[in-house]
């Protein structure tokens, strides 16, 4: 198949092990969003994945893109010569798409995560900090769809916290059904501790989900100040303030105008043009 193409475009780090000991000879352009690569906490995964050899396969493609600005830093650091940046393809509504219903500390708001149940999104987080708005005398609830091994921990919390009847996990949720699910629901939580990108905190914005969220990722750089809050640390009490300041700020974006802002955030032409900007370095890189 390389002897017929004209270009190769790989996408996320495993797949580079495919081509140790292949010599490609045709230009060659590798997307990178593997989330360990910027990995916090130590783990051995994470060092295997930095090991030497690992290193020199991100330094064989003409060209490299990251999703987002701190992944790239942490390819650059491999050594690859030539690295840009493109965020991911991020699903936009319809024009006529319905809104969700506004956010207001009067009524009840349903709140929602999407992500897997693992230490890394935060369920535990999202649940006490869902039982500490309510004992502010908030109606709130939490959705949560996604799965993972912290389901059974973060239902056994919500028993103890006593807040069944406010929380509700869903489990898998196919991709199709996420944009309704969103709309049907206010505010957007999740706890991250990181994200290269944060292409669910992406899909909140365009659906007109005002969002918070925590750790470092690229969302920092198109999140919009007056319709989400980014909290320093990662716990329940301050993601619960975080909500309060969120649901009481009279200059929030509304849900419209957080997806007009989405949608120039994510443009789709726009992305298609850096590819092809990226496609023409790597051709011209192996005509020279």
């Amino acid at each position: 198949m390389l002897g017929e193409a004209d270009l190769l475009h790989t996408m996320a780090y495993p797949t580079l092990t495919a081509f140790l000991g292949l010599r490609v000879s045709i230009p060659w352009v590798h997307t990178e969003h593997y989330s360990l690569l910027i990995a916090k906490a130590p783990s051995w995964r994470a060092g295997l994945l930095m090991s030497a050899p690992m290193r020199r396969m991100l330094r064989r493609p003409d060209e490299v893109i990251a999703v987002g600005q701190e992944l790239a830093a942490a390819v650059r650091r491999t050594g690859a010569t030539s690295v840009s940046v493109i965020g991911n393809d991020v699903a936009l509504p319809a024009a006529d798409a319905p809104l969700p219903e506004a956010l207001s500390a009067l009524s009840p708001i349903r709140m929602i995560a999407t992500g897997g149940l693992v230490a890394n999104k935060g369920p535990l987080e999202a649940v006490r900090a869902t039982a500490l708005l309510r004992a502010r005398g908030y109606d709130i609830s939490l959705t949560w769809a996604g799965s993972g091994p912290l389901r059974d921990e973060s239902e056994q919390t919500v028993r103890d916290l006593g807040i069944d009847e406010a929380v509700n996990f869903l489990g898998h949720v196919d991709a199709a059904r996420i944009p309704d699910l969103l709309r049907e629901h206010q505010l957007f939580i999740l706890p991250t501790a990181y994200e290269t990108f944060g292409v669910s905190i992406a899909e909140a914005i365009a659906q007109g989900l005002p969002v918070v969220t925590s750790g470092a990722g690229e969302y920092q750089t198109f999140l919009p100040s007056r319709g989400s809050r980014i909290v320093r640390e990662r716990t329940p009490e301050a993601l619960a303030d975080a909500v309060d300041s969120l649901v009481r700020d009279e200059n929030r974006l509304s849900s419209r105008e957080l997806r007009t802002h989405a949608a120039n955030e994510f443009s789709a032409a726009a992305r298609r043009e850096s590819y092809q900007d990226v496609y023409r370095k790597a051709a011209g890189s192996r005509v020279h």
